[in-house]
């Protein structure tokens, strides 16, 4: 009994770990695809290049669930449109 239940805290530790790992992947993302773009691509986006990259980089680091949503925002809506202009 005590093994099994060992065992199924060790799984669901596994699992939020990858879960963890993978944010931290998107996050990633997202920085250097604000960090490798030209500062000419945001113009008529909602926030310049600093902005974007400073706003990513804080909260990521300071508020890790908020800055995995800012940047599942950026990959999902502004990434697209900085893509089609090119």
């Amino acid at each position: 009994m005590l093994a099994s239940l060992i065992a199924l805290f060790i799984v669901i530790g596994i699992f939020f770990l990858l879960l963890a790992v993978a944010g931290l992947a998107v996050e990633i993302w997202a920085i250097v695809d604000v960090a490798q773009r030209p500062e000419s691509d945001y113009a008529g986006v909602s926030l310049d290049r600093t902005s974007w990259l400073i706003l990513l980089v804080v909260l990521c680091v300071l508020a890790g669930p908020v800055g995995l949503g800012v940047a599942i925002y950026y990959l999902a809506a502004i990434r697209p449109r900085l893509n089609s202009r090119n």
